[in-house]
Formats: C-alpha cells, sequence, structure tokens
C-alpha cells in the first residue's frame, strides 16, 4: 500500500471487510486484520464488521500507543513514562544515542 492508493483503499472498505468475514467463516485458523485502523471506533467496528479474531495496527500506534486501551490521544502519564524511561536508560533515534 502508497499513500497514493490509500483512497482506493478506502472505498473498497466494505467489500474487504464483506471478503474477510466470508474467510472468517469458511477458516479454522485465526483471521487478523492489519491497516486502516486510525480510531479506537476503528478496532470496534472492524471487529463487528468482519468477526476477525485480532487487530493489527502499524501507524495508529506509533502516533498513539494506547489506542488498543482505547484512548483517542496519548495519555499524559504515558508521555511522561516514556520521557522518564528514555532518561533512565537511553534512547537511539536514528544513529544518535540520547541519555
Amino acid at each position: 500500500r502508497t499513500r497514493e492508493n490509500i483512497g482506493l483503499i478506502l472505498a473498497i472498505l466494505p467489500t474487504f471487510c464483506l471478503m474477510l468475514t466470508q474467510v472468517k467463516q469458511s477458516c479454522r485458523v485465526p483471521v487478523i486484520v492489519n491497516g486502516t485502523i486510525s480510531s479506537p471506533s476503528d478496532i470496534g467496528k472492524t471487529y463487528e464488521k468482519t468477526g476477525c479474531d485480532g487487530i493489527m495496527s502499524a501507524r495508529a500506534v506509533l502516533g498513539n500507543p494506547a489506542i488498543f486501551k482505547g484512548y483517542e490521544q496519548v495519555p499524559q502519564e504515558c508521555l511522561e513514562d516514556f520521557v522518564n524511561i528514555s532518561l533512565l536508560v537511553g534512547t537511539c533515534y536514528v544513529g544518535a544515542v540520547v541519555g
């Protein structure tokens, strides 16, 4: 998936959800959905529409690591914990070590 085709993906999302529902109903293995998750409500809607066993998300979790706990935004406590842990053990960013 590229930035250019995200609009196409969103346009076919209802068809994609129907396909995932059919896959889930015909398989004995867990079905994990990945992509187009950007909020806690997307998580609930995806479970409801597809009956999937789990959801993965990359971009949304990078912006909000508490999304799967139902937070629309990163809680202040989470930010404080990240800063405190980073100061304690150091954190590596693109070749530079902080701490």
